[in-house]
């Protein structure tokens, strides 16, 4: 996963606009930064089932190239993928 040109990595305390002291992650162990979504290759596995409107997707794995969704495969409720 790429990160863009100029990203700031955040994490702990912060300040909003009007100054106010924020704390946007907690554990502030945490940090966090926004990814390039064009520059996302690679291999999602999922471990866990994912009930999505009721119905149960299991075993699923995603494949990304240049940011795109390429192939999708799961062990159970592909179709709703």
């Amino acid at each position: 996963m790429g990160l863009p040109e100029g990203h700031v990595w955040k994490g702990g305390v912060d300040h909003n606009a009007e100054g106010t002291r924020v704390v946007p992650n907690i554990p502030t162990e945490e940090v966090f930064t926004v990814p390039d979504r064009s520059r996302v290759d690679g291999t999602v596995t999922v471990s866990k089932p994912l009930n999505y409107g009721g119905r149960l997707i299991q075993g699923f794995r995603v494949r990304f190239e240049g940011g795109r969704a390429v192939e999708v495969t799961a062990a159970e409720g592909g179709e709703i993928l």
